[in-house]
């Protein structure tokens, strides 16, 4: 096995018959240190025994990522050959894998696009052939509206579902390309089975059905190479015939309807060409959606007989079985997130059914659903008399994206936060980045997609996935006169976005820059981030040129716990202030963009955009002496992470104080949330932000996980402390937005920060805590594998290991450090006090931090941390007995203060010998 693996064009392994308007070749080494000084050669070929070799190049391995090679035309319907080559000093070669892209028509499908001369039900478009030869090779290039799935001889043709996939069909439709191997000398048959999907059946959150087209329509050419160099094209016309297919209805929301008995009958119709624009028709943009995963469920069953199926996790797919009954019967699945009382339970899908039902033939099949996906844990099935767990089989689909990071600590329950997030990813992360997987919704919600951004490429290799989004907003960037929908694609219903909605046209690209440094990209993305900065200023001209975001509906800081009510779907943070920042945010973005793509008026003029729309929020919602007018913590939050205050200090200090009124719970939104930890951190509020991500109760993220969550929640608190659902309007179980909290994980807690693009350059930043005794992170970059360890020992010392890859600049902040370092592996040296510069690959030390993380309690502590720790709880009620019963009875507002601030207060007044007796029992507990 070759040491240089991962060969990935576009972000993509072997693609086939995609859009390469850019060709971004990339690799990686499994070891280092054997290629220290080693120089890499690519070759490109059309032959895969590198006969006949017309492209080379010299690259360093500091270029892995991203290799642009421009300097040929692609050809159609070609294979590309490539390799990578490392000639190491020892003067040994070595070699990597071959790997192949292929590219599609490139041109105007001489295809006619077919519809059945029925419509009431779904059809199954067909043809048979004949070869006579042997095949050399084959390819099918086929698309079909709303959704299909293509057989040669019975056999399903590639390991795809719900392809072309999701967009604005009005301006393209996507087809999709496949490699056939299992032609045959002889008859052979292909065949075409339709389904509504997107295109045709109802959709959106009007419940719409037609939105792009009222008819089933596909386009296929199949193109046969055969081994005497003659070449025959199979293509969709007239010659094509039809018949009604097993499935009678299917349907995103609702789900799937079949009859097997269909199967049998043999009555034919004839197919109508459509007059289609075939100029719509483009090679493929979006990954393929697979099965990613199989889960093999257990079975419950209840007080009413209930036969329920739980995979043990909220996952997003269909379920494929076993079955043999009797020849009419009807089988009926219904899939859930929840039980109510041990009982089945859909009410929070709202009108979606969520369903599959199959009519049996009377003889043993395997079945499974084919044009609809379900978000769900839980299967209610009925008509099966005994139904066996191991005849089902849960089917994990979500786009083809390679896992890329992973951490595991201490504490179980941050383990299983870390794995919610990820799911939540697996189930939103099919083809458009939805909101939710399960309910009558599931669309591409900006915000959703742009808050949760980092934490996407922190998981996994998400390039190729956003970059397709990031189509799906510029088409629909066209129709906004420079705005962004709420979701994209829009399904002619969305509005306008407001801000952080909207902002995703410059967020998302930044990020991707950030973690990729795909330079190629960010330039395909610019005119979508100016284009929606020109759109606010726009609005702000014709309001008065105020350089503020003041009019118009925003979401705001969306299900915050601070407004009128838990339930209620805003928070206390004024919407105008929050869309002023991410005006200012959004110009700025777009002036270090165009800095990074040379374009030098750009830069000024969006600079001084930023620099006047943040003097106007400072005039607007800052007191002249620099305390923050708007006292929430979303309001602080944005003030400190987008450096916009007159004093910092008191900003910093308005949200300690703000989030000790609010008890230390958690109460921002989508707006705050994934901001806030990330913020307490870098400004010195550890304590704080761990306190957040510690908490158990309501709100919080471990009340979802102490309540068995598998997935991130829509709401703080959409499951109740008994267990019942806390609403069925607007409640879905995996909703990821707030999976962004991982984001924090990595890069605050690990303590991995890239500080140039494409993790070209690190910072290690560790955190530790004493809640937190050891975690281990590894993200493999594109410019390489970075890992981090730390871990407290019993003595209080602190250990941190890092791995880095080769020829990378990276430094080592060490926390609450003072000296002793003891350096255990690898070179670093002090640049300052506190923090290394790291001189080799692998490094690791060790020192006693002057912050004892196993004996944390004292005086000074919170009282909200000590009641939680029994030890410390059973000290303070024997030796402070007044205290104690004042602080754990109703008078819970003094819970934020320390001990040392409340036990001299009248109420509750102890004898400084006493607190000073239990400061020194309070330092002697080990945690």
């Amino acid at each position: 096995m070759s040491r240089i693996y991962k060969l990935k064009v576009n972000h993509i392994t072997n693609p086939i018959g995609y859009n390469f308007d850019r060709l971004n070749l990339s690799f990686d080494v499994r070891e280092e240190s054997p290629f220290q000084g080693a120089s890499f050669h690519l070759q490109i070929s059309t032959d895969e025994l590198f006969d006949n070799i017309f492209y080379e190049e010299d690259i360093s391995l500091g270029n892995r990522a991203n290799i642009e090679v421009e300097q040929f035309t692609l050809a159609p319907q070609t294979r590309y050959f490539w390799k990578i080559k490392a000639h190491l000093l020892n003067g040994v070669i070595e070699e990597s894998e071959r790997a192949y892209f292929e590219t599609g028509l490139m041109k105007e499908f001489s295809a006619d696009f077919i519809t059945p001369s029925f419509q009431d039900e779904h059809p199954v478009l067909f043809k048979s052939f004949r070869i006579n030869k042997t095949v050399k090779n084959a390819r099918l290039y086929i698309s079909g509206l709303g959704l299909y799935e293509a057989y040669i001889n019975g056999n399903k043709i590639g390991d795809e579902y719900l392809a072309p996939y999701c967009n604005d069909y009005d301006e393209f439709i996507q087809y999709q390309t496949y490699s056939l191997s299992d032609l045959q000398i002889g008859e052979n048959l292909i065949s075409i089975i339709l389904g509504n999907g997107w295109y045709k059946g109802k959709f959106g959150l009007n419940q719409k059905n037609n939105i792009y087209g009222d008819k089933f329509i596909c386009i296929a050419e199949l193109h046969v190479d055969y081994c005497d160099g003659e070449k025959e094209v199979i293509q969709t016309d007239n010659t094509w015939s039809a018949k009604k297919s097993f499935i009678l209805d299917s349907n995103i929301y609702d789900g799937e309807y079949i009859d097997l008995r269909k199967q049998a009958e043999e009555e034919f119709f004839s197919v109508d060409t459509v007059n289609y624009d075939k100029s719509r028709v483009v090679e493929r943009k979006s990954l393929s959606v697979v099965v990613k995963d199989e889960i093999i469920p257990r079975l419950l069953t209840n007080s009413s007989d209930e036969q329920i199926l739980d995979f043990g996790q909220n996952m997003v797919g269909f379920v494929e079985f076993e079955h043999h009954v009797n020849e009419g019967e009807k089988i009926h699945l219904r899939y859930g997130e929840i039980l109510q009382e041990d009982h089945f339970y859909q009410d929070n899908l709202r009108t979606a059914n969520a369903e599959f039902v199959v009519i049996s033939d009377g003889k043993k099949n395997t079945t499974r659903s084919h044009f609809t996906f379900y978000g769900f844990r839980y299967v209610k099935v009925e008509g099966i008399k005994q139904v066996n767990p191991n005849d089902f089989k849960g089917k994990v689909i979500y786009s083809d994206l390679e896992r890329t990071g992973y951490i595991k600590t201490s504490d179980e329950k941050i383990n299983q936060l870390i794995q919610n997030a990820l799911w939540g990813q697996k189930g939103n992360f099919l083809d458009v980045p939805t909101d939710c997987p399960q309910r009558d919704e599931r669309l591409g919600w900006t915000a959703d997609a742009q808050v949760f951004t980092a934490t996407a490429c922190f998981n996994m290799d998400s390039l190729p996935f956003y970059e397709k989004y990031l189509h799906d907003l510029k088409v629909d960037q066209e129709h906004f006169n420079g705005g962004i929908p709420n979701y994209s694609p829009s399904f002619k219903e969305s509005i306008a976005a407001g801000s952080v909605w909207g902002d995703a046209a410059t967020i998302i690209p930044s990020k991707l820059y950030e973690f990729y440094g795909d330079q190629k990209l960010l330039a395909k993305s610019y005119s979508l981030m100016k284009n929606y900065v020109d759109y606010v200023h726009r609005i702000d001209e014709e309001t008065g040129s105020t350089r503020l975001y003041q009019t118009g509906f925003h979401f705001g800081d969306w299900l915050a716990q601070d407004g009128m009510s838990e339930q209620s779907l805003k928070g206390a943070t004024d919407d105008y202030y929050i869309a002023s920042v991410y005006y200012y945010y959004s110009a700025t973005l777009v002036s270090e963009a165009a800095d990074v793509l040379g374009y030098q008026d750009d830069v000024r003029y969006y600079a001084d955009l930023a620099a006047e729309i943040k003097q106007a929020i400072l005039n607007e919602y800052f007191s002249p002496n620099g305390r923050l007018t708007i006292d929430t913590q979303t309001g602080y939050v944005l003030s400190l992470a987008f450096d916009i205050y007159i004093d910092k200090a008191k900003i910093i200090n308005g949200l300690k104080n703000r989030l000790k009124k609010d008890y230390y719970r958690i109460k921002t939104g989508f707006v705050g949330t994934p901001l806030i930890c990330s913020v307490l951190v870098d400004h010195g509020l550890e304590e704080e932000a761990y306190r957040l991500l510690f908490e158990q109760e309501h709100p919080s993220w471990l009340y979802a996980v102490n309540l068995g969550a598998t997935t991130i929640w829509e709401r703080w608190n959409s499951v109740l402390e008994d267990g019942t659902i806390s609403g069925t309007n607007m409640n879905s179980l995996n909703h990821y937005a707030y999976g962004s909290i991982v984001e924090f994980i990595y890069s605050r807690i690990a303590g991995l920060q890239s500080t140039k693009p494409g993790f070209k350059s690190v910072a290690f930043k560790p955190t530790p805590h004493f809640q937190l005794k050891k975690i281990h992170c590894t993200y493999h970059s594109v410019s390489g594998v970075y890992e981090i360890k730390w871990s407290i020992d019993l003595q209080g010392y602190l250990e941190i290991v890092i791995r880095k890859p080769l020829n990378i600049e990276a430094s080592l902040t060490l926390p609450n450090y003072s000296s002793g370092l003891e350096i255990l592996t690898g070179k670093g040296s002090f640049i300052s006090e506190n923090i290394l510069t790291i001189d080799s690959n692998e490094f690791s030390c060790r020192y006693k931090p002057t912050v004892d993380y196993n004996c944390p309690y004292s005086k000074k502590s919170v009282i909200l941390d000590l009641m939680k720790n029994q030890e410390a709880k059973e000290i303070i009620k024997e030796k402070m007995p007044v205290f104690y019963s004042f602080v754990n009875g109703e008078n819970d507002e003094f819970i934020s203060s320390t001990l040392e601030e409340t036990a001299f207060l009248p109420m509750c007044f102890t004898e400084p010998t006493v607190v000073e007796e239990v400061n020194v029992q309070l330092k002697s507990i080990r945690v």
